[in-house]
């Protein structure tokens, strides 16, 4: 039986795409608090500061140690971080393949990431939330940093979350229409 293209499955298709263009997002943006500083390209650690300078985004600054709280205060942020680089970045190579070759064998998998990336993201919108405005010291953020750290912050909640219902729906679908096995 010939593969049903992901052109034919848009939400596949927007799946893979999501999957893929979050592997380098992933290596050379999120992951950057794990990376020796002695080996980490310059043009990683540019990438960093201009997102930094740009958004003044807390939680990134407080796990490359940037601000003046201690670092154990950003321990749940780096625990992320760790979910991030041993859970999620196989899951999107795991995911994009098993999406691209039209596998039902992925759906599970495809649940859970959505469920953790999810509920992941509560406690960093937290966080982006509570921060203090302008002149509220060095992680203060400007009405137009929040903005920009919720509008890049916010899709990685409610897209996982979509996917999570969606593929989950897909499930319960099938196994509603698989026959019942008889009890011996």
């Amino acid at each position: 039986m010939a593969r049903t293209p992901l052109t034919s499955r848009p939400l596949d298709l927007f799946y893979f795409a999501f999957f893929v263009i979050h592997i380098p997002a992933t290596l050379c943006v999120d992951l950057q608090a794990f990376y020796p500083a002695d080996v980490t390209p310059q043009i990683l650690k540019d990438l960093m500061s201009f997102y930094i300078s740009l958004t003044n985004d807390p939680t990134m600054q407080g796990v490359l140690g940037l601000t003046d709280a201690k670092p154990s205060v950003f321990l749940w942020f780096k625990s992320l971080l760790y979910l991030e680089a041993l859970f999620q970045l196989p899951t999107f190579f795991i995911g994009a393949y098993g999406l691209y070759h039209n596998s039902r064998r992925v759906w599970p998998l495809l649940v859970i990431y959505g469920a953790s990336t999810a509920t992941t993201l509560l406690p960093v919108l937290a966080m982006v939330l509570a921060a203090p405005g302008e002149g509220g010291g060095k992680e203060s953020l400007t009405v137009e940093q929040r903005g920009m750290l919720l509008a890049s912050y916010l899709p990685f909640l409610f897209l996982p979350l979509f996917m999570c219902v969606e593929v989950a729906t897909r499930i319960s679908r099938v196994l509603s229409s698989t026959p019942k096995l008889k009890a011996n």
